[in-house]
């Protein structure tokens, strides 16, 4: 392995990619459930971030049905503790399927594992 000398620094995540069946359907279930809005819509794919960050939230189309067995464990969003709640009732009144908890670290953090409409696993965490 060669080396630059040291590491290089980021200046954050740029974005993170997932395949969806239906963009509609995930722009609608991301947009609603939390503090991001659409930023970038194709015929086949979609942008999305959260007002004021870079953060990044990027829907490719896929025609296939959408496997996570060697892809992706999870990825997760932060939320306040007054949304955390707020997000267990919308999830409750919205019947999504919830995966794991809700429940809490030893560090006090509360989370929840939730399934999105293409079957991603998504974590919801207080941070």
């Amino acid at each position: 392995m060669t080396s630059t000398g040291g590491k290089i620094k980021t200046s954050g995540l740029s974005h993170i990619a997932i395949r969806v069946n239906d963009l509609d359907r995930s722009i609608k279930f991301y947009t609603e459930l939390f503090n991001i809005g659409l930023t970038r819509k194709g015929e086949d794919m979609a942008f999305l971030n959260t007002p004021g960050t870079p953060d990044s939230f990027a829907f490719f189309r896929s025609d296939q049905k959408i496997s996570h067995a060697c892809d992706l464990h999870h990825f997760g969003f932060f939320v306040s503790e007054e949304d955390f709640k707020k997000a267990l009732d919308y999830i409750d009144k919205n019947s999504i399927n919830i995966l794991e908890g809700p429940g809490a670290w030893s560090d006090g953090t509360k989370y929840v594992y939730i399934e999105d409409p293409d079957g991603y696993r998504v974590q919801i965490s207080t941070g």
